[in-house]
């Protein structure tokens, strides 16, 4: 089906700026442009933190915790390095993962680049666990949130993988979003930025923690609420997951139609639900694909929603 004309000159513009990269419906591309620059952005900003030693290079009485144990050649220290040499690579190579003329036109690429990710992903996990004592003061609401995030996101990866094994794409899509949006909150967590004021870890000392002081004060402060600004932050985000996700039931029923037809192809049983969908596990309506809707089904626009299923309407 041809594209509509555009709506006025802005759309038009727009689309030569969406459709190159393979998206054909500008609030996808918008989507797409907000979350996934925010990942990508927060990705490159971060990435001066692989040299630990220079970030955590402050005055004697300024070191902040998390950077005396960073620095000392201990367990912490290989965790740090392992976590931030396998995650920012992660995060980077996941942005390129969401882009339609990427995923469509370089098909093995894309599969190969799945899988080097995954593996990352388990690498960096692996590492904030192996920091997650000490950090930020070694707080236990901090501990209890680095290991719902960890589920989180090995679990949502894992089922992501399961799902594309069984050729149900729609639900591949949908934890590999939520994955990576987990993974936000989590990849932002260990840097240096817990105060600890004596080169002695075992020594307490007190600092007021307020923001009318030095740099000591307001490490202080930060410290203080960083627990709650951890959950806050993964609230967030694991709400804007789900919100993106019901703004694009488009892409979900198109890409559902897709698998399937490779699932009849591949002579699945139950195809179209051959992996974990709501119909199959859950008490959901019996999902009927386009083919064999009645022509009465479709007045709503339904084949609309999905045309483009052979060649991909490219959204995400």
């Amino acid at each position: 089906m041809a594209a509509r004309p555009p709506a006025n000159g802005f759309v038009a513009v727009a689309r030569k700026v969406y459709n190159p990269i393979g998206f054909t419906k500008g609030y996808n591309f918008v989507l797409f442009f907000i979350f996934g620059g925010a990942l990508m952005g927060f990705t490159l900003a971060r990435l001066q933190f692989l040299a630990v030693d220079t970030s955590c290079s402050g005055g004697s009485s300024d070191q902040p915790l998390d950077c005396y144990y960073y620095t000392q050649g201990s367990v912490d220290r290989i965790g740090i390095i392992l976590h931030l040499a396998t995650i920012l690579p992660a995060a980077f190579l996941a942005c390129l993962q969401f882009v339609p003329f990427i995923r469509r036109t370089f098909v093995l690429f894309h599969r190969i680049n799945g899988y080097l990710i995954i593996f990352l992903s388990l690498v960096s996990t692996a590492g904030v666990l192996m920091l997650a004592k000490n950090a930020v003061g070694g707080w236990l609401e901090v501990q209890i949130g680095i290991g719902v995030l960890s589920i989180a996101f090995l679990g949502s990866l894992a089922l992501a993988l399961y799902n594309i094994k069984r050729l149900q794409i729609e639900q591949h899509r949908a934890w590999m979003l939520r994955a990576w949006f987990y993974q936000r909150t989590l990849a932002s967590y260990p840097e240096c930025e817990a105060y600890f004021s004596h080169q002695d870890p075992n020594k307490v000392v007190v600092v007021p923690a307020t923001m009318d002081g030095n740099y000591s004060n307001v490490i202080a402060i930060m410290n203080f609420g960083f627990g709650a600004a951890f959950w806050l932050a993964f609230t967030l985000h694991a709400f804007g997951v789900e919100v993106y996700l019901r703004l694009t039931p488009a892409e979900a029923e198109r890409l559902r139609n897709v698998s399937y037809q490779r699932q009849l192809e591949a002579g699945m049983s139950s195809p179209g639900r051959a992996g974990l969908t709501a119909d199959k596990i859950g008490d959901s309506s019996l999902w009927v694909p386009l083919a064999q809707r009645e022509p009465a089904d479709d007045s709503d626009g339904a084949s609309k929603k999905v045309d483009g299923m052979e060649g991909g309407s490219g959204d995400v």
